[in-house]
């Protein structure tokens, strides 16, 4: 399942369950008519603690969406989880996708206060520890 929000700093992402390439297909179809109206260097938060680790298919469709976000103004994006496995996938997608520099990774497991850490790095480029 995913979902798109618009918010005061950019958008908000929510990927839970497992996803098919389908899905992804229509998070892009969404996320190309969201983006039309952005302002270059918007925020994206991304909630991932309930994603299930992506199998091949659906990560070549992530990278492409990366790729989508970037080319459309992106400026900082933060990925929130509980999987170490799932974060070392999406630090390998970020690298293919270009948006490494510009991503970063909090451990909702490790970090109590992670919706402000997360936010600080979106909003203020204040990096998380």
């Amino acid at each position: 399942m995913h979902s798109i929000q618009k918010t005061d700093f950019g958008l908000r992402l929510v990927f839970s369950g497992t996803l098919s390439p389908d899905e992804l297909k229509k998070w892009m179809k969404e996320s190309e008519a969201m983006l039309k109206n952005m302002k270059k260097n918007f925020g994206v938060f991304i909630d991932m603690v309930e994603l299930m680790v992506l199998d091949s298919n659906t990560v070549d469709a992530l990278i492409e969406g990366q790729k989508l976000y970037h080319a459309n103004g992106m400026g900082r994006s933060v990925v929130v989880f509980k999987s170490d496995v799932l974060q070392m996938q999406m630090t390998r997608i970020a690298k293919k996708s270009g948006i490494f520099h510009s991503e970063r990774y909090i451990d909702v497991t490790k970090d109590t206060d992670w919706q402000k850490t997360a936010l600080d790095w979106i909003i203020s480029g204040i990096e998380p520890e």
